[in-house]
């Protein structure tokens, strides 16, 4: 945010609430930022790199990559991406094979698992060799699926399909794809699945979309093809963000993300 935007968000503030509201905003500014360096210095400075993160079934705790600069905001307390959280903690059961694409370390995978999941219905994917295996670890306890590669819509050395995947495992009913652009390569290696309708939860990156190549109306209208009812969440780091149609909003050009919800 730059001087000009934070100028005019402190005139509103004062508009709102006063110069003692602003005062009380300002303070609880610093603490919070306080808590978030003592946070960052303990696991990083002082050597530590297996954090908690706070969800609504309770703490996770992950190896993580020490020089991540978000490590003080989770680690003192912040929910790590609360809208998601919440989908995957009320709408998900011990019935449900949840393929968590762009897996990362694995916090998706883990929440899962204490919300009834059983660990031989989690997959997970991951791309990046040094995630992986910081996945790996933090898989370890579990007795899940993962997968060394990145999801694509062809085969080859280093990468597989979600159709081809599933031939050899069962069909997913929930899926959470973070892949950064590659969105619409993932749905397209995926027409077996699609058109068995799971839940999918994607997170769109308009301007990585475009610097593939490729678009988040390609993406919407894949989804489109079958059948699918779409909702966005436009903020999905706030707690407080609602879900919207998908024809009701704007979609968000640029530099930003958003999560998408699909439902057959």
């Amino acid at each position: 945010m730059n001087s000009k935007q934070l100028l005019q968000q402190a005139i509103q503030i004062i508009k709102q609430d006063g110069f003692a509201g602003f005062s009380r905003q300002v303070v609880s500014r610093y603490r919070r930022k306080g808590k978030y360096w003592a946070a960052n210095s303990r696991y990083t400075t002082f050597g530590s790199d297996k954090v908690p993160f706070r969800s609504p079934a309770g703490t996770i705790k992950l190896y993580v990559d020490p020089n991540w600069p978000a490590i003080g905001k989770y680690a003192a307390g912040e929910t790590y991406e609360p809208i998601l959280m919440d989908e995957l903690t009320t709408h998900i059961d011990s019935d449900d094979i949840f393929y968590n694409i762009g897996a990362r370390w694995g916090i998706f995978s883990l929440l899962v698992a204490k919300n009834g999941v059983p660990s031989e219905q989690i997959h997970s994917f991951e791309g990046d060799i040094d995630t992986y295996c910081r996945l790996v670890r933090n898989l370890s306890k579990l007795d899940t699926y993962h997968y060394h590669g990145f999801v694509s819509n062809k085969c080859g050395p280093s990468t597989i399909t979600l159709d081809s995947y599933s031939k050899q495992h069962s069909l997913p009913t929930v899926l959470k794809i973070d892949v950064e652009g590659s969105e619409g390569s993932v749905l397209r290696g995926a027409d077996k699945i699609l058109a068995d309708h799971p839940v999918l939860y994607i997170e769109m990156h308009p301007q990585m979309l475009s610097d593939k190549n490729d678009s988040q109306t390609e993406v919407i209208s894949k989804l489109q093809e079958f059948d699918y009812d779409i909702q966005i969440c436009l903020n999905n780091r706030d707690d407080q963000s609602k879900w919207q149609p998908i024809d009701k909003c704007d979609l968000p050009q640029g530099s930003v993300d958003y999560l998408i919800k699909a439902e057959g």
